[in-house]
């Protein structure tokens, strides 16, 4: 569903949807699609910020919280845990998934 292509300088980092993950997007009427807590890919078109290159429909554009710093709160237990990086987290303690926001 997403093609991963290996970047010279950073190995097996490059990824990119594919038509067939389009289409199915498409197909199910989806205009933004949440990745995980904090951030999200909009499939809405665009241009690649790097080439310049004209695709709509194709190229995601990503939104990222602002700021360096994430808040991860257990629901359960109320556990907090600060991450740099947007992960998915799961409280050892409880086993629920952490809620994120940015701090």
């Amino acid at each position: 569903m997403i093609a991963i292509e290996k970047s010279d300088k950073y190995g097996w980092t490059v990824t990119k949807v594919t038509d067939e993950l389009l289409e199915y997007i498409l197909d199910k009427g989806w205009s933004d699609i949440e990745m995980g807590k904090g951030f999200g890919i909009n499939f809405r078109g665009g241009s690649d910020p790097k080439t310049g290159d004209s695709n709509p429909g194709t190229t995601p554009k990503i939104s990222k919280p602002k700021g360096n710093s994430r808040k991860h709160t257990c629901p359960c237990c109320g556990a907090i845990a600060r991450t740099t990086k947007d992960i998915k987290l799961i409280c050892g303690a409880c086993m629920e998934d952490m809620i994120m926001e940015v701090a």
